[in-house]
């Protein structure tokens, strides 16, 4: 599941934005069904069309699945009109590959006349889809893609990343949930465009003009793409795809305050033990509390927690119980657990992050308390707690991002 909500545009469109099986089902819309007379060769060829028919099938069940855990409220910005188009799409598509995997399945005791009278029906029956989809499927992904690439303060995208960032504890939740409300449309797209290579594979269907369609909606998918990245903030969908390709490993991260400086353990006045903020910054890592809820599935109405700690010390970031309520790294394996914190943007499409405690002491001390830099006097920036947020703080504001290797 999560491997499907990873799964970037791109892959979608280089894996089923072609006819069925590639070269292998254009060899079918070209030749047209009557062609198909057995033998090894064709053999395959039908194996690798059902296995993607099958493959397409799961990414759609996947998604839908997904989509049930949306909010009620991140649903209602789909779009009402365009429901008919989409299922349109959805059935050409099915129908299509019904009428070729029917026609390789033909009962193999048929008499030669019985077989070519099954096949050309068959045939026409394409011919018939494929002119459909040449004639419906362009103004069904240009109204798709207007949908998808509107502006302004009500446009779906806007709308959707603020109700979805609103409604998620953590980046990952956030992530989620707009990639699953995309991914609805973007599968949809990926077969439209699937449906109009074939159309340009049949000679029969007379779509001389399907080059030129088929490049102008590739084109248009790869746009929604770099909207959707754009919109949704590009550093925090490469932070939550590194973690679903890995959910069980810790990811090198760069941690900082929002001017870019570095947080060290260190001995301070009176013996303490602190965080101090000070340049350059330094290697931190990041890890899911319970990596074990991705390995099966991504519930992207759940909340994903993470540790921290530091590279050099090796020690956890951890609200202290001490006098000063500072930030300290824990030393004790044992206190280890008390080490989680929800990372999530700022906004839709912000590379600033709030670092905010997922208490679970005794009495749930610290709770939702956030991570801040302040400036001790004699003493210098340090992290410390603030219990409530601040918008206008910018010491409230953290940087996140992959170490580079």
């Amino acid at each position: 599941m999560a491997a499907v909500v990873a799964a970037p545009a791109t892959s979608l469109l280089l894996k089923f934005g072609q006819s069925l099986a590639g070269a292998a089902g254009s060899w079918v819309f070209k030749k047209g069904l009557e062609a198909i007379t057995g033998g090894s060769d064709l053999d395959k060829v039908r194996k690798d069309i059902a296995f993607i028919v099958d493959q397409v099938k799961d990414v759609k069940s996947a998604v839908d699945n997904l989509s049930n855990q949306l909010s009620d409220a991140l649903l209602q910005l789909r779009s009402d009109h365009l429901k008919a188009s989409l299922t349109k799409i959805n059935t050409h598509w099915d129908t299509i590959a019904d009428i070729v995997l029917t026609a390789f399945d033909l009962p193999k005791e048929l008499s030669a006349d019985e077989r070519a009278t099954k096949l050309k029906h068959l045939q026409n029956r394409l011919v018939n889809r494929l002119q459909e989809c040449a004639n419906e499927v362009p103004g069904i992904l240009d109204a798709i893609d207007s949908f998808l690439s509107e502006t302004g303060g009500n446009a779906f995208l806007r709308q959707a990343t603020q109700q979805a960032l609103d409604g998620s504890t953590d980046f990952l939740g956030y992530y989620g949930k707009m990639k699953t409300l995309i991914l609805g449309y973007w599968v949809v797209v990926v077969k439209g465009i699937s449906l109009l290579q074939m159309a340009a594979d049949s000679p029969d269907a007379r779509f001389e003009e399907g080059a030129k369609t088929l490049e102008r909606h590739r084109a248009k998918l790869l746009q929604q793409e770099t909207v959707f990245i754009t919109t949704v903030g590009e550093n925090t969908i490469k932070l939550a795809e590194l973690v679903l390709a890995n959910p069980a490993n810790d990811l090198a991260i760069n941690f900082t305050d929002n001017q870019g400086r570095g947080f060290c353990r260190s001995h301070g006045m009176y013996g303490m033990i602190m965080i101090w903020v000070m340049a350059p910054s330094r290697k931190w890592w990041m890890y899911l509390d319970n990596p074990d809820a991705l390995k099966t599935s991504f519930d992207v109405a759940s909340s994903y927690p993470v540790r921290l700690w530091e590279d050099a010390t090796q020690h956890h970031l951890i609200f202290s119980g001490s006098q000063y309520e500072a930030v300290e790294e824990d030393p004790e394996p044992q206190l280890k657990k008390l080490s989680r914190w929800y990372i999530k943007p700022l906004a839709p499409g912000s590379d600033r992050y709030s670092v905010q405690y997922d208490s679970i002491y005794a009495g749930k001390f610290f709770d939702r308390a956030f991570l801040v830099t302040r400036d001790i006097p004699r003493m210098g920036d340090q992290l410390r707690r603030q219990d409530t947020w601040d918008a206008g703080n910018d010491r409230l504001r953290f940087q996140i991002t992959h170490w580079p290797n």
